[in-house]
């Protein structure tokens, strides 16, 4: 169990479950070229630990974020009125659940728009909604836990640490 399940588990929740309010997953740090339901993406993007008792387990609380991109109208009424219901129906689905995952249930922390002068330029708004839940780590590595990081680490070549090389001339005269 990690922060990862919990990303994966909501977007199942909203972008996969089969309803008349399922959000199209988008990847927020690429350009949304077409926008044909409102979006979703979703970040464990913090967390926190604590001692459980003197077993050395620790019980991590994470902060999740849930970005809504919504099409940005023409008023500032129009946007209030496509932003709110969406951000109450998030709120009112993943409050309180567990998503089957041996987590606390979900607490809702609060909301705000967040959209940038890119999105606002292609006609886009996001809001963010913050929650958190906590879960119990052992510090034991597992079989699928090890596979995993068996696979990240083996993603990676040795000699690929150099980003690039250049020389930088100052002046005219080549002298750097």
């Amino acid at each position: 169990m990690n922060a990862y399940d919990v990303e994966c588990a909501i977007e199942t929740l909203f972008c996969e479950t089969e309803s008349p309010f399922t959000f199209k997953k988008v990847d927020v740090s690429k350009e949304i070229l077409a926008l044909t339901r409102p979006g979703m993406t979703v970040a464990v993007t913090s967390g926190k630990f604590e001692s459980v008792d003197m077993s050395g387990d620790k019980k991590e609380t994470a902060t999740v974020v849930v970005m809504l991109v919504l099409k940005n109208v023409a008023s500032e009424k129009m946007r209030r009125n496509s932003a709110h219901p969406a951000v109450d129906y998030v709120v009112k689905k993943l409050q309180g659940q567990t998503l089957n995952l041996d987590i606390d249930a979900f607490d809702v922390q609060d909301w705000r728009e967040t959209t940038s002068q890119d999105f606002l330029n292609d006609g886009l708004m996001t809001i963010e909604i913050t929650f958190t839940t906590a879960w119990n780590v052992v510090p034991v590595i597992n079989d699928v836990e090890y596979a995993e990081l068996k696979s990240i680490w083996t993603s990676y070549k040795d000699g690929e640490d150099v980003l690039g090389e250049s020389r930088v001339i100052f002046n005219n005269n080549g002298e750097s």
